[in-house]
């Protein structure tokens, strides 16, 4: 499916020769859309540095920036972009706010005058490209430029963008589930319990529960994979039986990148992707006790066992659990809970704002505490290096502390106010 960088720009997908049975890739590509030819610093961008780092759809976001920055340097600077900058050549402040005021104007993609939150994340994904083209020995080019230089360029690039880039990160706050949904949501759907609150072996589920019997179990291990480890749903979707190892101190799940794996018959547009980082995991003993009976339980009893796809969670015929399914199991939930607004989304972000909490707490008073917190939610949540969203629910959680501060100390106000009747 072709995406629309600029009028005479198109990004689309191609997929890679296949070295191994099981490492076929899709890769996004910038092409001129009348000759169809790849832009050429765009395409080595893309083979030689960002696939390593980010999926599919994130390559794509990148390649519509680039676009326009193509763009750019045509209709203003009148200059070839891949020759230009094959040297290494670095653009100065006043062409940087050119460049970006052509953006905010609407300009390169015919659309009318952008929004400053796409302005700014257009902003971002051009200052990586840039400071990526401005070395020409981390992209195979034999033009050698002093490593002073880089590190200025770095930081004029800063300085003029970091006014608009930070304008992509005000869009609204996805709240977290409150205490008392999070409660009601694992108390409508989570397994039964005994009297002394130990869940009861095999786990087994309320008459209550909202989804069919059949799907139960398995809608439950997505929910706790979320729950537990944070997980995006492409994640969850993208887990195989292969990716969850039992070890001496426990079991873990594996998160790997499997940009096209032969094994995943799912449509292209519904398929989980894993957008960033691989990681492993360590898992919960209910969730170990989960993922070990539904493995052994057969299809039609709704298990796994008899399914002949490697990935975990499976549609009652085997086949592996689509997007758009994993997006349904959260209708009958929110129908059922007053207030509920529940999505893969939500999850992730309660986990988010709750792990960095726990987190800034135990790290509290040590040198560096914030950074030891920030680096281990990345780190978990499977951010990219560079991304700024952790760094944010580090920020929601100081000011979620200040706020409950600030309650408790104006609480002393209340006494001299009347009672009301």
């Amino acid at each position: 499916m072709a995406l629309s960088a600029s009028p005479r720009l198109r990004v689309v997908n191609i997929t890679l020769p296949a070295f191994a049975k099981d490492e076929q890739e899709i890769v996004p590509v910038l092409l001129e859309s009348e000759t169809g030819v790849p832009k050429r610093l765009a395409l080595r961008w893309v083979m030689r540095d960002r696939r390593i780092a980010v999926g599919e759809k994130t390559l794509s976001d990148d390649l519509r920036a680039a676009g326009l920055l193509y763009a750019f340097c045509d209709e203003i600077l009148k200059i070839d972009l891949d020759e230009h900058f094959a040297d290494g050549a670095r653009l100065t402040p006043h062409v940087l706010d050119q460049l970006f005021e052509y953006l905010r104007a609407g300009r390169g993609g015919g659309r009318g005058v952008r929004a400053l939150t796409t302005t700014g994340q257009l902003a971002a994904n051009i200052e990586r490209f840039l400071r990526w083209l401005a070395d020409p020995s981390g992209r195979g080019g034999s033009a050698y430029v002093r490593p002073e230089e880089l590190i200025h360029y770095g930081q004029r690039l800063n300085g003029v963008l970091r006014p608009l880039r930070a304008f992509r990160g005000r869009g609204q706050r996805i709240p977290p589930l409150t205490t008392d949904l999070d409660v009601a949501l694992e108390e409508l759907i989570g397994p039964i319990r005994g009297t002394d609150g130990r869940y009861l072996v095999p786990l087994r589920f309320q008459d209550t529960n909202p989804w069919k019997p059949s799907t139960q179990l398995r809608n439950w291990i997505a929910y706790r994979l979320g729950r537990e480890l944070g997980l995006r749903r492409g994640e969850i979707g993208k887990i195989r039986i292969d990716d969850i190892e039992s070890l001496r101190e426990g079991a873990v799940v594996a998160v790997k990148r499997r940009p096209h794996d032969p094994a995943d018959t799912r449509h292209s547009s519904n398929r989980p992707k894993v957008k960033t980082v691989e990681r492993v995991l360590p898992i919960s003993s209910v969730l170990t006790q989960g993922l070990k009976q539904y493995q052994h339980t057969l299809l039609r009893d709704g298990g796994r066992r008899g399914a002949r796809t490697p990935y975990l969670l499976v549609t009652a015929d085997g086949a592996p659990i689509s997007g758009t399914s994993l997006d349904k199991i959260w209708v009958a939930p929110n129908r059922i809970i007053p207030g509920l607004r529940m999505s893969w989304h939500v999850l992730r972000h309660t986990w988010a704002e709750e792990t960095g909490d726990h987190l800034t707490e135990e790290h509290k008073g040590e040198l560096d505490g914030d950074s030891v917190a920030l680096g281990i939610l990345r780190e978990l949540g499977g951010w990219a290096p560079q991304s700024l969203t952790p760094f944010r629910y580090i920020q929601n959680t100081t000011r979620a502390r200040g706020a409950k501060y600030l309650r408790q100390r104006n609480a002393r106000y209340d006494t001299r106010m009347p009672e009301r009747d």
